[in-house]
């Protein structure tokens, strides 16, 4: 929206509402292999994307989860159960989940 702020703090001054947690840094919690920290040029990665391919029951979010879960009440499926967990409304149309049920493998074969 229009005229919005925003103010970063640094450790300058006081958190105004401290996290409940110990504090930890990013360097400290988050690691990337040697292959991850390459930084290709634009084209090459374009390349590689194209090139990839993804599992057919993978999560449409994801992309890495299995797709297990069914959104009620719209059905909408191929959700993993992470990315479900997260969710307020279906991706796909808007509606409210009431629910999140779990597929067995017969029925996330049929679809």
């Amino acid at each position: 929206m229009s005229y919005q702020q925003c103010l970063f703090n640094f450790g300058r001054t006081p958190f105004k509402f401290p996290p409940f947690s110990a504090f930890e840094t990013f360097n400290s919690k988050g690691y990337l292999s040697d292959s991850d920290k390459i930084i290709l040029p634009k084209h090459i990665k374009l390349k590689f994307l194209q090139s990839s391919s993804t599992r057919e029951d993978s999560c449409t979010l994801c992309c890495d989860g299995t797709s297990t879960i069914q959104l009620i009440p719209c059905l909408h499926s191929k959700i993993c159960s992470d990315c479900a967990l997260q969710l307020d409304i279906c991706p796909f149309c808007r509606s409210e989940i009431i629910e999140r049920r779990e597929m067995n493998a017969s029925e996330r074969t049929e679809r």
